[in-house]
């Protein structure tokens, strides 16, 4: 199974079917570390970045050849639904 796989794997557990009071960026960044895959910014230095709002979705640049894409919705009760993979 490659990094990749394995990472989707974990970040699939991590997110399905749970709610979430803050968006688990932390959590996100540790499995893919885990995995030796990196979150980039565009000069290819490692991302810094935050989201915020009650709703949104990016494609966040990684050390492999593919992109995390991040989903996220907050709901009436305040918690947040996310929705994250590599692609």
């Amino acid at each position: 199974m490659t990094e990749k796989e394995c990472a989707n794997r974990q970040l699939t557990r991590l997110t399905f079917n749970k709610y979430f009071t803050e968006i688990p960026l932390t959590e996100m960044k540790e499995i893919l570390s885990r995995n030796n895959i990196k979150l980039l910014q565009e000069d290819n230095t490692e991302w810094e970045g935050f989201v915020c709002g009650r709703e949104g979705n990016t494609l966040i640049k990684t050390n492999i050849k593919a992109n995390l894409y991040l989903s996220w919705y907050q709901m009436a009760s305040g918690r947040y639904e996310v929705t994250t993979y590599l692609s």
